[in-house]
């Protein structure tokens, strides 16, 4: 992500929720560079295999628009 920050990527994905609503629609986020990505030790000495993911409630707006983009796909 530029400078010297230790994250390659951050890969983003919409998640649709469970149709049970036991898990609600929202942002999946996944880090990619605390582990040796390239496995040439450029960053990290050690065999690090460890990324933080997250999972962040979208707005009841962001909710909608999402809700109508899944079920236009399925």
């Amino acid at each position: 992500m530029g400078g010297p920050d230790p994250l390659d990527y951050v890969n983003m994905y919409a998640n649709p929720g469970t149709l049970d609503g036991t898990s609600p629609i929202h942002w999946h986020y996944v880090t990619n560079g605390f582990s040796d990505l390239y496995g040439d030790s450029r960053i990290h000495s050690l065999k690090m295999r460890m990324e933080i993911t997250r999972d962040l409630l979208l707005s009841e707006t962001e909710a909608e628009e999402e809700e109508l983009y899944f079920n236009a796909q399925f």
